[in-house]
Formats: structure tokens, sequence, C-alpha cells
């Protein structure tokens, strides 16, 4: 019922984050926080409605890409190495999702675990460009070894 409050006050209190570096962390945080209420509502395996939660976890997703293409080149490679750490933990939660969840959310689940390798693998591909060869070629190691399933293009 106040969840849409809940919503709004984020988006004024992340309008308010100047620094671009903040603004980038509380972006990705509620990416993982959209991800938690998803897993939160599907406890409850036959009254999962996941539908509503994963498209706002998406809408968060494309925020995160935003906040990360502000990113100024000294910021990169611990905003590239912030996102490993969350593709991983939600690919694992996505998957917990798929396993867990009914029948009927399923697929959901595994259009929303695609969804998430590509807005936020975009954000890891874009940040890394901007890096020198040598620290891309270490962050992209420790993404291939965090995710052997994620590809880069």
């Amino acid at each position: 019922r106040w969840f849409p409050l809940k919503l709004a006050g984020e988006r004024v209190a992340t309008f308010f984050t100047f620094s671009a570096t903040k603004k980038f962390e509380r972006e990705l945080r509620l990416a993982g926080l959209r991800l938690s209420e998803t897993q939160a509502m599907c406890e409850d395996a036959e009254s999962c409605q996941a539908s509503d939660f994963i498209v706002r976890y998406e809408q968060q997703v494309q925020r995160v890409q935003s906040a990360a293409n502000r990113l100024p080149a000294t910021q990169r490679q611990g905003a590239s190495e912030k996102i490993i750490t969350a593709l991983a933990q939600h690919d694992v939660i996505f998957g917990e999702l798929q396993e867990s969840g009914p029948k009927n959310v399923q697929d959901v689940f595994a259009q929303a675990t695609e969804k998430s390798r590509q807005g936020l693998g975009h954000a890891f591909e874009s940040m890394v460009q901007q890096l020198t060869p040598e620290v891309q070629k270490r962050v992209t190691e420790k993404l291939r070894l965090a995710m052997p399933q994620f590809k880069m293009n």
C-alpha cells in the first residue's frame, strides 16, 4: 500500500545525490533491493506475482547503466568491480527463484536473468572500455572468474 511512496522517496533521495560515484552506488544498491523485494514476494510460491517487481528491477538496472556512464574515469575501475559483485549476486538469486518459483513465473525469471546480465553487463563493458588495457584485462578476468557463464561482447 505504501510502496509507491517508498519508491518516490527513493527517487527524490537519488535526485539529491550529487556525487556521480555515490549516485552510481545508490542505483546499484537499489537494483539489489528491487531484486530482494521480488524474492520476498515469491517466498510463498503459490502467491508469487513477480511481474511488477521484475519490471521495477529492470528499470532500476537501466538507471544503473545511466549512472555508470556518468562516472568519471578515475572511478570506473572500482565501479566495474562493484558491478561484477552485483552481477554474481543477482545471478544467484535469479537462479534460486527459477528453481523454487512456481512454473508460471519460471520463464519470467529466466528472461529477467538475461536482462540483468545484459543491463549490468552493458554498464560493465562501457566502463571497462575507458580503462587502460592492463586494468581492462585484470577487471575482465575478475568477471570471468566470478561468472564463467557471462559472455562479453
